[in-house]
């Protein structure tokens, strides 16, 4: 908030940092700086700070409470030594901190200034490493509402102070601690390195455990936290206690482990702890009390015990557990005891014992029993489930399971680790791979920034995929502890299961490991048991619970073993008729280039019969990668290298080419091709056409079309000559040659039809489609040429011949330029009705880049519609792509001219700044179009008269030669408007009005039709008038009567007719009641040059 106010300043500052960064370099210094910055933002978090700025290596924070402040000084400290415990000397983060508290200026950036904060600043220079220090001011604050065990350090002279200021330093955390009755108890060792540095999704978890607690001044309760190995148990229960040690709680624990040696372990460390701060306690656990003594020898060794019982076991049992019951009443008396028993499933039977004892004792017993255990790690007849089960029918246990995170609580994981948001394809990836198991995560992100997969700053520079990183040690030692307890057949069949993949036949894998029924189904229980996997959906099907199980697994095996495995299963799968996409993974890590590439082609073709448009791409670009290392290609796929090449180009053409490797591939393959094969060349010229259309050159595509048609006789009938006049066809339409179009069109229909290829027939081949590209280019040609009759028949023969050939790209091609023609004849609702059907096909079908080219469609439809709210959303939806792809530059454009219409100027910025990142000078003209005419305008509305007519003499000749007669109508009727101003305001000349009066002749009035052509043609007419002095407001009353219906430009032209009124007769009744309707649309479009222009214009 900007303004001035009192607030408590903490400044941290790591000590020797630029000593550190000469010993350890960049790389390791600024690792160390974002372990600073995650501790720092923690603490801060925790105790409703705020970071007012990181400075490189320290922080600058603001608190509103001098307690607030000096408890998250306290986590901060905590934290760093958390980090160091396992951090070689060398590396090790050092850390002071100063706290002052004054009045405060806050800017409106929210930074902070004023005296108190560079005193604070100067207290953080004074404090040594690992120490806090905070000036007189602060002590007094904090007052008697906290106790810090604040010590004097005396007066200081800091610099720019007149005064000595005093200063005193804070005592450690509580934390470190818990207080009893008489004496500290140690805060357990587990728990306190069991605090992690961020919990993230456990706040369910925590109240739970915080609900027992209450509960347990009433009597012993007993919650179980329940969940697989790494998911974060003791991060969990660690975080409640730390925090429950703040408020007074007492906290003991103990940890139970797979090889102990003695019963009771974790009393025993309970024992050790409580009767090393309080040894007189042994003299009141009853008969047993020799006996605990003999558990923890030299802790008591001042008291005289009796000897240790000698009774038979069950007597001992309960002596014993009756002696730990006695040990923890004696700080029950307030608050309920914490004790902490971690991983109950190592649990020996005699500390059971102790549990069910406590369990059920008597209601006076304040006592909270926490529990920790994995589920998935429980041996058959192990007494804990037993024993759980008679507690929690006996209303005695609470269960707390904790699941894995979701993707949102790993991104906020990830974040937290490195300082910054991860790109979202990061989260997803270590999410999936992961599972959401936080110890998982955290090995992974450090193992991936070890690797160098995450930059000094915590970006993620690679794109190498995460599994391509190995599995670390910490998860490969986890994962390989449980397998180790499965047995030789489980882990045969389970390393079977890792080749398959992530879901698997467990008869495939039990009968490629040589296990018989009987053996399998002993290994579905023992693994299913063990968690390692669990039932898939299918009949017989299984998936492993972690990808990082089945990594590990696949990682261990030897290369030898592995490429064996892949081949067999390989064989099984094309045995058995599996998907092609699954075979092809086998043959691929088989090292099997020739029934690899085989597979690649199947699955690309299954691909396409499915509409699973992206794979279809990357099947047939890993098909080419494939070519040259198999044997006998040709033979293999049926097929030669160039038709493979003419169906990637097709996939790009339907997907996008991100790469931009369509030019340079059909050019390799031209050059690839035999001379002498014509037929062949003249297919991949015509593709070439395509491509260079879609990049806006051409003139290189008519080139190459031309040179298509060279090499092919047309005097005799083939598939090809179907294939490159439908090409060219479609390419002369888009061009605005509407007679040439139709004539190519018509040809390509007639070598069709000779060939028996017709509308009526089923035909998939690519003179099929070609001859789609010619129906589809007639009907719009037609349709452009207002025969809407002729152009309607063409789109059923078009959508007929979609739907008998099952030719998605056909069907999306008549839902655009039927649209197309719709919109140019004035249908704007048809428009967009046939733009969001289509939309929502290429949607469904996974043709990005037609439903790319949908949306946009849909946007000037609805602009023009003046809906410009919903045109928004329309571009919102338009899938990512390439910013030199033509659906992307439409939709930037879009935006541009939207921004421009709206006086966004920091919108038409960014719109601006993405087409600078594209040089679009050599793009044709009718791609550059939409931004001459946002340029124009933005120079009409800004004033820049000169600037936006230098605009319209560079592009309107431009369009004009290249027949582009939509936008030139539009850019002209736009060019005549900002000529009338000029010469209104005396910024023209006669030259100007010439140059309009060439425009209107040329793109206004005798132009082929064009979207708002009638529309155009009034308002254009007007404006010359009104550019000859002659503001005439009859042509303005046409001008509204055309746009009616279209709110912004109908808008525009009343405002304009209220002008001109207005010139004659400044009192005339209808200026008014124009003014306010036109206002009316403007402010709810938000449009703000028009809505100036209109309340200029009022008297």
């Amino acid at each position: 908030m900007v303004g001035r106010g009192v607030a408590t300043i903490l400044f941290t500052d790591q000590v020797g940092s630029t000593r550190l960064r000469e010993l350890i370099g960049d790389d390791g210094a600024d690792k160390i700086g974002r372990e600073h910055d995650r501790i720092v933002a923690d603490a801060v978090t925790s105790t409703g700070g705020r970071i007012v700025k990181n400075l490189g290596d320290g922080a600058l924070v603001v608190f509103d409470s001098s307690v607030d402040a000096i408890t998250a000084a306290q986590r901060i400290l905590e934290g760093v030594n958390v980090y160091n415990r396992d951090i070689s000397e060398a590396h090790r983060l050092k850390l002071r901190i100063g706290i002052n508290a004054g009045e405060l200026v806050t800017g409106e950036d929210g930074d902070v200034s004023g005296l108190p904060v560079a005193v604070a600043s100067r207290v953080c220079e004074i404090a040594g490493a690992s120490q806090i220090v905070v000036t007189g001011v602060v002590r007094s604050l904090v007052g008697r509402r906290a106790k810090f065990g604040f010590q004097p350090l005396g007066p200081y002279q800091l610099k720019g102070v007149v005064e000595p200021v005093e200063l005193w330093t804070v005592g450690a955390a509580v934390v470190a601690e818990t207080q009893s009755a008489e004496t500290v108890i140690p805060f357990p060792e587990f728990l306190r390195r069991g605090v992690p540095r961020l919990l993230v999704g456990r706040e369910k978890q925590a109240a739970a455990i915080e609900t027992a607690y209450g509960a347990a001044t009433d009597g012993v309760r007993f919650a179980v936290v329940i969940g697989e190995p790494g998911i974060g148990k003791t991060a969990l229960v660690s975080t409640w206690c730390r925090e429950a040690v703040e408020r007074g709680a007492t906290i003991v624990g103990g940890r139970c482990t797979p090889d102990a040696a003695l019963p009771y372990q974790p009393f025993i460390e309970i024992a050790r702890a409580v009767l090393g701060a309080r040894p007189g306690l042994i003299a009141d656990l009853g008969p047993a009390s020799g006996n605990v003594a003999q558990l923890v020898p030299g802790v008591v060794t001042q008291v005289t015990l009796p000897p240790p019982v000698q009774a038979d076991p069950d007597t001992t049992r309960y002596l014993m557990a009756e002696a730990f019951a006695r040990l923890l009443r004696a700080d029950a008396a307030g608050l309920p005891v914490v004790v902490v028993l971690d991983d109950l499933h190592w649990a020996d039977e005699h500390s059971l014992g102790v549990v069910a004892h406590l369990a059920r004792y008597a209601d006076d017993l304040a006592l909270l029993l926490i529990g920790t255990y994995r589920d998935t790690d429980l041996v058959r007849n192990h007494p804990l489930p037993q024993l759980l089960t008679d507690l929690r029918r006996e209303r005695r246990l609470v269960r707390i399971p904790v699941p894995r995170l979701t993707e949102s609580e790993v991104g906020e994981l990830i974040a937290a680790r490195f300082g910054a948001e991860a790109p979202e394809a990061v989260v997803d990836s270590i999410s999936e791979e992961t599972q959401g198991n936080p110890f998982f995560i955290e090995e992974i992100t450090m193992h991936l920034e070890d690797e160098g997969a995450i930059d000094a700053h915590g970006q993620w520079i690679s794109e190498v995929p995460i599994e391509e990183y190995g599995i670390p040690e910490g998860v490969r030692d986890v994962v390989g502890r449980r397998l180790d307890r499965l047995g030789d057949n489980a882990n045969a069949v389970l390393e079977v299961a890792a080749v398959i993949g992530p879901t698997f036949s467990i008869d495939v894998a039990g009968s490629i490991a040589g296990l018989d029924e009987g053996q399998i189904d002993e290994v579905v229980t023992a693994v299913v048991s063990a968690g390692i996997f669990e039932e898939g959906t299918g009949p017989e099907e299984f998936v492993f619970t972690h990808a990082l199980i089945r990594q590990t697994l696949y990682d261990g095996l030897a290369t030898r073993r592995r490429t064996r495995l892949h081949r067999g299963i390989g064989e099984v799968f094309e045995s058995r008729g599996s998907h092609p996409g699954v075979v092809l993974h086998h043959w691929l890590h088989a090292n099997d280039p020739t029934r690899a590439l085989a597979a690649t082609v199947d699955a690309a073709s299954s691909a396409q019969r499915t509409s699973a448009g992206i794979d279809v791409l990357a099947y047939l670009e890993l098909a080419l990668d494939l070519w040259d290392d198999a044997t006998d290609p040709e033979g293999t796929v049926g097929s030669s290298h160039a038709d493979l090449v003419l169906r990637v180009l097709d996939s790009y053409s339907d997907f996008g080419d991100p790469r931009g490797l369509a030019i340079s591939l059909v050019e390799a393959e031209i050059a690839r091709v035999s001379p002498t094969d014509t037929a062949t060349l003249s297919l991949l010229h015509s593709a070439l056409a395509g491509q260079y259309w879609v990049k806006g050159r051409n003139g290189d595509a008519l080139a190459a079309h031309l040179e298509a048609l060279r090499l092919i006789p047309d005097d005799s009938p083939s598939e090809e000559l179907v294939q490159v006049l439908g090409s060219y066809a479609a390419h002369l339409m888009l061009a605005g040659d509407l007679d040439e179009a139709i004539r190519i069109g018509e040809r390509a229909l007639a070598v069709a039809s000779a060939l028996g290829i017709a509308h009526d027939t089923a035909d998939i081949s690519r003179a099929g489609a070609a001859r789609s590209r010619a129906v589809g280019a007639l009907a719009t040609a037609y349709g452009n040429r207002g025969d809407i009759e002729t152009s309607d028949r063409y789109f059923d023969e078009l959508r007929q011949e979609a739907q008998n050939n099952g030719d998605s790209r056909s069907l999306l091609l008549g839902y655009t330029n039927q649209g197309t023609v719709c919109g140019v004849t004035g249908k704007l609702t048809k428009y967009l009705q046939m733009s969001d059907e289509g939309a929502t096909v290429a949607a469904e079908l996974g043709r990005d880049r037609w439903q790319a080219i949908l949306l946009t469609n849909a946007f000037e439809a609805l602009f023009g519609l003046s809906r410009w709210e919903e045109a928004e959303d329309r571009l919102r939806a338009v899938p990512p792509a390439d910013t030199r792809d033509k659906p992307e530059l439409a939709r930037v454009m879009s935006v541009l001219i939207l921004a421009v219409e709206r006086g966004d100027g920091e919108l038409a910025d960014g719109a601006w700044e993405e087409l600078a990142r594209v040089d679009i000078s050599d793009l044709d003209p009718e791609i550059r179009g939409p931004s001459w005419a946002a340029r124009l305008s933005q120079h009409r509305w800004g004033g820049d008269l000169a600037a936006g007519y230098d605009v319209a003499l560079e592009a309107l000749p431009l369009l004009g030669d290249t027949n582009c007669w939509s936008a030139a109508a539009l850019l002209a009727g736009s060019a005549i408007e900002l000529v009338a101003d000029a010469l209104e305001s005396g910024a023209g000349d006669a030259t100007w009005l010439e140059a309009a009066r060439s425009w209107h002749d040329m793109f206004v009035r005798n132009n082929p039709p064009a979207l708002f052509s009638a529309e155009l043609w009034a308002t254009a007419t007007a404006d010359l008038a009104r550019a000859g002095g002659e503001n005439d407001p009859e042509l303005w009353r046409k001008a509204v009567r055309a746009w009616g219906g279209q709110g912004y430009y109908e808008a525009k032209a009343k405002w304009r007719l209220a002008q001109a009124l207005a010139e004659t007769d400044p009192a005339h009744a209808d200026i008014g009641p124009l003014l306010d309707s036109a206002a009316v649309v403007a402010d709810r479009l938000r449009a703000r040059p028009l809505s100036e222009a209109i309340h200029q214009a009022r008297p």
